[in-house]
């Protein structure tokens, strides 16, 4: 039996692109059946909170010298540092994925933070390289990945045709020829990188719908008003000067908008606050009691 051709596997990939099934080969996109084909999303791929569009200036201050989040050297730290949701990693080990003659590489897996030096901090270190943060999220390069010989020198992009799968954390040298004298299974590379660390999925246990308010104008038939609560936190029994929710457009940056409901002293007992980020500081607009 023949095997499928690249046209026909390049065919297969721009019609699930364009939202279409591949029946037959020859047809263009618009002529296949009007089916939807797209992907499922399942809740562990989304990244529901908020990625700086740069990174902290604390990670992106980091050294091979600076100090891990366990008080050890960045360089070579699989426990890296992290500032809110994001972890940075600097020359973390590879190991060659057996049976790729050395083209491809995958970060190892320890039970000590730094294995080159079988040093560190005990514990389990595996997955290192799930969830890197794309490395054009930042225009500006803030989070491209960095590749590097074992002995330290920095193998550009474009030298060995490098691509790191940002799903996986893999390395592949598709240019492995240009490489191989110093790449290798018994010299595999080092790789720097950014990670999300944040919460997946989407959370609905903070929501929930009630059947009717309880007090209020329910309108002049009486009719049954449906509404969502952020969370039904008792005002009355937080304490003074609490947040007890929320709902912000923009993320933790100047020009950034939230509403919040924040309990206050009797016989006030709660504000309904308009804030605006300035400065990095959350400043009110507005307070209606």
């Amino acid at each position: 039996m023949d095997s499928i051709s690249l046209e026909e596997k390049v065919n297969i990939l721009f019609k699930q692109y364009m939202g279409t099934p591949s029946l037959v080969d020859t047809r263009e996109f618009y002529e296949e059946p009007i089916e939807n084909v797209r992907q499922e999303i399942v809740t562990s791929q989304i990244w529901s909170e908020v990625i700086p569009s740069t990174p902290s200036p604390v990670l992106s201050a980091l050294t091979d010298s600076s100090l891990d989040s366990n008080g050890n050297p960045m360089a070579g730290s699989l426990a890296g540092y992290s500032v809110g949701v994001v972890q940075r990693f600097i020359k973390v080990p590879m190991e060659m994925i057996p049976g790729t003659n050395g083209q491809a590489y995958r970060i190892v897996d320890a039970t000590i933070s730094h294995p080159l030096t079988n040093s560190g901090q005990i514990g389990s270190y595996t997955n290192i390289g799930r969830d890197l943060i794309p490395y054009n999220y930042d225009p500006n390069g803030g989070y491209l990945f960095r590749i590097y010989r074992s002995t330290g020198q920095e193998i550009t992009p474009g030298t060995g045709g490098w691509i790191v799968d940002r799903i996986t954390g893999y390395l592949t040298f598709y240019e492995y020829a240009d490489v191989s004298a110093q790449v290798n299974e018994t010299a595999p590379p080092l790789i720097s990188f950014y990670k999300y660390i944040g919460a997946k999925g989407v959370n609905a246990s903070g929501f929930s719908q009630r059947v009717t308010f309880t007090g209020g104008d329910t309108g002049p038939e009486n009719v049954a008003v449906s509404g969502v609560v952020i969370n039904d936190k008792d005002a009355t029994t937080e304490p003074s000067g609490h947040v007890i929710s929320s709902v912000q457009w923009g993320g933790d940056s100047d020009g950034s908008f939230r509403i919040s409901l924040k309990v206050e002293d009797l016989p006030v007992l709660s504000s309904l606050l308009v804030e605006k980020m300035v400065d990095g500081v959350w400043v009110t607009r507005d307070k209606i009691k």
